[in-house]
């Protein structure tokens, strides 16, 4: 967004999106951000090493993104359903927690720490390979590009489509000497117009 949610490990994709690094917390300093509203599949991989434990761990997301509604809506399917909704305009984000059992879902409202702030790739981005680069084979080639850069003690690696969707985000360094990777790949990602209902409060949430 341009996938790039280069900040620390938090709610958003720890518990979802794109990426365990917030939309509330990275630069937007290049202008090069991911296209308005777009919707798809995330598939996360994140590494660490803690006190000589390495620890991986796999999430499957689908999200819906909107930065003209300030929005973002993240339905985590593995390893746990957990859908989230960031909702910047009440400042509130939703979370919903349903349990493998029959028991009913468990909703869950914390304050949003800052702003909504568009997914950019930071400004000391250098590109790395030239747009209209094709990318997959036969009926399945996308057309895109690839940037390069760091920001504190991450290096980030993000591949954009040319209508500006994402399509792949690697980072990888330490945070407070934690060192630190996190893979994301964005499938079947598609520039879209959402309704508001698409970012409606969770009805788990509305009985509270």
């Amino acid at each position: 967004m341009s996938a790039f949610h280069i900040a620390v490990l938090t709610t958003l994709l720890a518990v979802t999106f794109t990426f365990g690094l917030d939309p509330y917390a990275h630069p937007t300093g290049s202008g090069l951000c991911v296209t308005q509203e777009w919707m798809g599949g995330q598939a996360m991989m994140t590494g660490a090493i803690v006190n000589g434990r390495k620890t991986v761990t796999n999430t499957m997301t689908f999200v819906s993104y909107s930065a003209k509604q300030r929005k973002i809506r993240a339905q985590q399917f593995k390893p746990n359903s957990i859908l989230t909704l960031f909702d910047f305009p009440a400042g509130i984000q939703y979370t919903v927690t349903y349990p493998q059992s029959s028991a009913k879902p468990v909703c869950k409202t914390t304050p949003l720490p800052g702003p909504f702030k568009e997914q950019c790739i930071p400004d000391n981005y250098t590109v790395t390979v030239d747009p209209h680069t094709s990318f997959g084979a036969g009926t399945y080639v996308t057309y895109g590009w690839e940037a390069r850069g760091t920001l504190g003690d991450f290096t980030y690696h993000v591949t954009m489509s040319n209508n500006m969707l994402p399509m792949f985000e690697e980072i990888y360094g330490t945070k407070d000497g934690v060192p630190f990777f996190q893979n994301l790949y964005f499938f079947n990602a598609t520039a879209t117009t959402f309704p508001p209902t698409a970012f409606s409060v969770p009805d788990a949430c509305k009985t509270q």
